[in-house]
């Protein structure tokens, strides 16, 4: 037993003449010593926030430990307060999967925020690494990132009347309005 990601090792015996038997196997006979340590997949988000209309992007990166030699497909899942119009990249919901290419020990995915006009509070998006077959996950709770919004109300100012005499009846009536 050890700790060690590695391949799978194999063994060879090959049966030899010698006296007193006659060998009946004449190929070697092989058995495999199938690795049981897997994988860590850890998952992080950079930048943290990102703004709706601005050119940066939520790049969240999975990372895998051990040999990279092999393609190794990652299950997660996509949550937060944003929805699908809200960026484009990928979509909310489970089952997903990204796939780490042979060679690689990372994999990406980009979230690209969506701008818009409402004025609203800032949206999370929150990947949630899955289990699955040939890893072991590493990052066990959502990683978030955030898409700040942009948009606030307009605020405008008015007087009415525009004018009044100071020993007059009427008042100047300041009135602040907001859209949004």
């Amino acid at each position: 037993a050890d700790t060690t990601i590695e391949s799978n090792e194999t063994v060879a015996l090959t049966l030899t003449a010698g006296t007193g038997y006659t060998v009946g196997t004449t190929t070697a006979v092989t058995g495999t010593i199938s690795n049981d340590d897997l994988p860590v997949i850890t998952l992080a988000v950079s930048p943290p926030t990102v703004t709706e209309d601005g050119t940066a992007n939520l790049i969240y990166t999975f990372s895998r430990t051990g040999p990279t030699t092999n393609a190794l497909t990652v299950n997660y899942g996509i949550t937060g307060t944003a929805d699908a119009t809200d960026y484009t990249g990928a979509t909310p919901g489970t089952a997903k999967t990204i796939t780490f290419a042979a060679g690689s020990p990372t994999a990406t995915l980009t979230i690209d925020p969506t701008a818009d006009t409402s004025i609203e509070a800032d949206e999370t998006v929150a990947l949630t690494l899955a289990a699955g077959t040939g890893y072991t996950v590493g990052t066990t709770t959502a990683v978030t990132g955030t898409i700040s919004n942009d948009d606030f109300p307009v605020i405008t100012l008015a007087v009415s009347p525009p004018t009044v005499t100071e020993d007059g009846t009427a008042n100047l009536i300041y009135t602040f309005s907001r859209t949004g």
